[in-house]
């Protein structure tokens, strides 16, 4: 298959990589000083685990253009930089299969609506990472393997390609019928942890100290959880409800104190924290629109994200002084 990756950050720079080193045929799209950068140093992958690192030089380019022949393409930038891409993802019409994987939520008509229904393919990775100049530092998240699915719920033959193609380059993949309720659960769980880093400092560390910090966290969660089931928005998968809503507060405190005290937890949540206030802003309006509307108490949760448009705000001051 030829392939093209639009997008080379984390995300986009460890799935072109293990897609490449598994054999296949691979294009990453990149622009400005990232171009540069890869083109004169390569990807440097470096697993968290193992300390394993590999050098990989995959085929570059700077724009998709709507008479590019490509069996695929995947969408790995995040909320915030979507609009910019629909454009011309939708123009390319001799692409047949778009895979999307970023955060939404609120469901995915527009993304229907630009590219088509017959081109779209839902997901989300199963990674996280921190980019240091060309080096992408990574670990595969075992609660969460990358999880694909049709917007119709189908399961079809080209969503079975896709999983073989996935796991050929060693990410654990499954199928998720209901993506854009997946989406949506996503949301509230991962604008909720990241509004308690931003009130704990972006620091992983800081918040596992603060067992206050982690109830308001884990109530956040509860209430979203209960918000968006109300609203007919969807319901966590079992390990989610399980340590949210089936176990005592205490436990539930007890269990992210440990989780976001280990190192791995930086790369599975703090890095990206940091980077991308202005994505989690996006994500906290779109999720906010979909709980806001249930007759339930989401006050702390409203707080967590009331965190993340502070960080937002002062993001964009900091960025206009650097124009």
């Amino acid at each position: 298959m030829r392939i093209l990756m639009y997008g080379a950050g984390v995300q986009g720079s460890l799935y072109a990589t293990r897609l490449h080193e598994a054999g296949h045929d691979i294009t990453l799209l990149a622009r400005g000083a990232r171009l540069d950068l890869l083109r004169d140093e390569g990807i440097v992958l470096e697993e968290v685990l193992t300390g394993r690192r590999t050098l990989a030089r995959v085929r570059l380019t700077a724009s998709l253009e709507p008479d590019s022949v490509y069996d695929l393409v995947m969408v790995a930038v995040r909320r915030d930089q979507v609009d910019d891409v629909l454009p011309a993802v939708a123009a390319a019409r001799r692409v047949p299969i778009v895979l999307f994987m970023h955060n939404h939520a609120g469901g995915s008509s527009a993304l229907l609506d630009a590219v088509g229904a017959e081109r779209v393919v839902l997901g989300f990775p199963g990674a996280g990472g921190v980019r240091i100049d060309a080096m992408v530092r990574y670990v595969l998240i075992p609660q969460q393997p990358t999880t694909i699915g049709e917007p119709s719920g189908h399961r079809t033959p080209r969503v079975h390609m896709l999983v073989r193609l996935l796991r050929s380059a060693g990410f654990r993949t499954r199928v998720e019928r209901h993506m854009d309720a997946w989406l949506n659960v996503h949301a509230v769980f991962v604008t909720a942890v990241v509004g308690a880093l931003y009130l704990s400092n972006s620091n992983t560390r800081t918040l596992a100290a603060d067992r206050r910090a982690l109830r308001r966290f884990v109530q956040g969660v509860r209430q979203g959880f209960r918000a968006l089931a109300a609203n007919g928005g969807g319901t966590p998968p079992i390990n989610l409800r399980a340590i949210f809503e089936w176990v005592p507060e205490r436990i539930a405190v007890w269990y992210w104190q440990q989780y976001l005290s280990h190192p791995l937890a930086e790369f599975a949540f703090g890095g990206h924290a940091r980077a991308a206030p202005f994505e989690m802003a996006a994500l906290a309006r779109e999720v906010g629109m979909l709980v806001h509307g249930a007759a339930r108490q989401t006050g702390t949760l409203d707080t967590l994200w009331d965190a993340i448009q502070v960080q937002a705000s002062d993001g964009a001051v900091v960025r206009e002084r650097h124009r």
